[in-house]
């Protein structure tokens, strides 16, 4: 004969086979990847220029970010090292926002240039996170004068 054991000993059973499977995925740290960093607009004034960027976060956690540091380069040209003094958490699957000035004679002279047509662009840098690690990124694109806009590219 084939005895079944009493459904609270079964219930019971799942509940921990369930537990078991949600203690072994549900806990895994995710992989940490680079963030996606573009150029969102670079403007050049009469003293100085600012460049805002969007950091992308591809991964499903939030990243608390504890500082960046990268070199802009437009054209080959480094606009310089760049460390803006920052911590913010970019949410998970999100983005967020960083503003940098630079001297405007570290620009190159395409950027004065309103007919320049498109210029490319490098940013190469490091994001570092709260728990010491570090996120290594490169992104290069390519950025066009803004119509209507003087002294504006995105």
């Amino acid at each position: 004969m084939n005895e079944r054991p009493p459904r609270h000993v079964a219930r019971l059973g799942m509940a921990l086979l369930a537990l078991a499977l949600f203690a072994c995925g549900g806990t895994r740290v995710p992989d940490l990847e680079a963030p996606k960093v573009r150029i969102i607009e670079i403007t050049s004034g009469a003293d100085q220029g600012t460049a805002r960027l969007r950091l992308d976060n591809p991964v499903r956690a939030p990243m608390p970010a504890a500082g960046v540091e990268f070199e802009l380069r437009i054209q080959d040209q480094s606009l310089g090292r760049f460390t803006p003094p920052f911590a913010l958490t970019v949410p998970a699957l999100g983005s967020e926002t960083v503003t940098v000035r630079f001297a405007k004679g570290a620009a190159p002279a395409a950027l004065t240039e309103p007919d320049s047509g498109r210029l490319s662009y490098a940013l190469e840098g490091e994001v570092r996170l709260e728990n010491g690690s570090r996120l290594d990124f490169l992104q290069e694109g390519w950025i066009t004068p803004t119509p209507g806009k003087p002294g504006s590219w995105r």
